[in-house]
């Protein structure tokens, strides 16, 4: 502002100055000349959306179009969510113990050559009431024990039908010619084995091969039946990669969940009321489990200054059992109770869903590891209205505006509202610390929009500074660095539900305010 001044000034000078080049009068002087020109400066220029007032709101919303309304969508997908093996687990298995005692023939070989070569092959069942199971991960934990006055290498190997090399094993040992003792304890992980049970196969087992090899120690003897080897092992903390048949019925309880639905309510929004005229909330139920489950809603309570009211639902939900590899889905409407609720402004909505799996106890189904329930809401919220005091206050930077030689400033304040709400202005000229130094105008009305149509306002408010009197309507101006407009937008109806607007993401309402200075410019000769 201060240089267009300059420049203001030294044009007029300029122009002065060569008028008089071309004059006669040598001698001319100018005396003392008073002049008020007058400069225009726009301050601001521009828009905004309910979406845009939205958006400053709550970033949670999503937004789209359905008929030229602008809708909000809030969507949870994990409001409640479980696997498979929160409910079900292969419990340790315990295989018997296997003893290995050397033959009447293995012990002579040993007593007469020194060594001796055995190998053996033992099957143990895997026994379950299911129909098949895969184990993805799990531990073997193995207990040995052995006294053979002799030097010894044991090869275990553990195998199924379905993973040959499920789990390895050496010990040696070393007899030091008084304790023939040894004991041998092991812990490790195995992965990625099935088990199929009910049939004449060997599916259901698991095997071991055996390859011990002993070496005489101080020449002494082996005694039939006096010495052997024993070992015994559990399967622990399997986790399932699947499991098929008959599986137990489970209850579901889910964690209490809360549902903010002061929607439009913020510290820069205000205290808004409003009345929703088609809100959509449903509840979406997913399956991935081949059992059927059936869900209730254990408890749907409002809150609102502190006190609770509870919504009673009566109706069951019902999944069927998905199949491998796809999902069971069902959603459910609560169209009408949720606008009921919703509309009676609480502050949240707590939600707890309740359940059964499998309530009849089919006998023929499944669980993967992958598989499980989840429990999310789908809310959506066409902008179809009433709507009272939602406030929106947006500050706008300006140069600094050198007020010492202005007489008079005339402002003018232009606005167009296709919104089919009315809206309600305030101007306020802010310091650098946003402190208020002046109202430029406040309670200034611009109507609904109508049928397609803007609605229009301009204004013009004139300051001046007075030099006969001590006012000076225009010092605000020296200390303002930015300046704040404050919207107000309601439909023109009480909020009861009656005539609601619809509102679209084109609807907007644009501003600007521009100011035309007179200044007193004085030259001297």
């Amino acid at each position: 502002m201060q240089l267009k001044k300059a420049i203001l000034y030294v044009t007029i000078v300029s122009c002065l100055f060569y008028g008089g080049c071309y004059s006669d009068l040598d001698d001319l002087t100018l005396g003392k000349i008073q002049w008020a020109p007058e400069l225009g400066l726009p301050l601001i220029n521009s828009s905004f959306t309910v979406k845009d007032l939205l958006e400053a709101s709550d970033s949670a919303f999503e937004y789209t179009e359905e008929n030229d309304v602008l809708v909000l969508v809030l969507k949870e997908d994990s409001l409640f969510t479980s696997s498979a093996r929160d409910f079900f687990s292969l419990p340790d298995r315990s295989f018997p113990t296997v003893p290995i005692i050397l033959t009447p023939e293995e012990v002579d070989e040993f007593n007469t050559t020194g060594t001796v070569l055995i190998n053996r092959e033992i099957a143990l069942e895997y026994e379950s009431s299911l129909d098949s199971i895969n184990i993805e991960s799990g531990t073997i934990s193995l207990n040995l024990q052995e006294n053979f006055p002799a030097n010894g290498d044991l090869d275990l190997n553990f195998r199924t039908i379905s993973n040959p090399g499920l789990f390895q094993h050496p010990y040696s040992w070393s007899y030091n010619g008084l304790n023939p003792i040894s004991t041998d304890f092991v812990e490790d992980e195995f992965n990625n084995t099935s088990f199929a049970f009910g049939g004449n196969n060997d599916f259901d087992k698991v095997f071991i091969d055996i390859e011990l090899l002993l070496e005489k120690v101080n020449d002494i003897n082996l005694v039939f039946g006096e010495n052997s080897l024993e070992f015994n092992f559990d399967f622990i903390n399997m986790e399932f990669g699947a499991m098929f048949g008959d599986l137990s019925t489970q209850s579901i309880n889910t964690e209490k969940n809360t549902l903010e639905t002061d929607f439009f309510n913020s510290d820069e929004l205000g205290e808004i009321s409003y009345y929703l005229d088609d809100p959509r909330f449903k509840i979406l139920y997913t399956n991935t489990m081949g059992l059927p489950v059936v869900f209730d809603i254990s408890n749907f309570t409002t809150y609102k200054n502190n006190e609770s009211e509870e919504v009673v639902f009566e109706e069951e939900i019902s999944l069927s059992p998905a199949p491998i590899g796809s999902s069971s889905t069902t959603e459910v409407s609560f169209n009408e109770i949720f606008k009921n609720i919703i509309n009676n402004l609480p502050d949240s909505v707590q939600l707890e869903i309740a359940g059964t799996i499998d309530p009849n106890n089919t006998p023929d189904n499944f669980v993967t590891g992958e598989s499980g329930i989840q429990v999310g809401y789908d809310l959506q919220i066409p902008l179809i209205l009433s709507l009272q005091n939602l406030i929106f206050t947006e500050s706008f930077e300006v140069d600094a505006i050198e007020s010492e030689d202005i007489q008079s400033v005339t402002f003018k304040f232009n606005s167009n509202n296709s919104l089919p709400l009315d809206v309600n202005l305030k101007a306020v000229f802010l310091d650098a610390d946003s402190v208020e130094q002046h109202v430029l105008f406040e309670g200034l009305l611009l109507k609904a929009g109508q049928q397609g149509e803007s609605s229009n306002i301009i204004e013009f408010i004139k300051l001046s500074d007075n030099p006969e009197t001590s006012t000076n309507e225009l010092a605000f101006l020296q200390e303002t660095s930015r300046i704040g407009i404050s919207v107000n937008v309601s439909t023109s109806t009480p909020v009861d539900g009656v005539q609601a607007v619809e509102i679209s993401s084109t609807n907007k309402v644009d501003f600007s305010l521009a100011m035309q200075a007179k200044y007193k410019v004085t030259l001297n000769d």
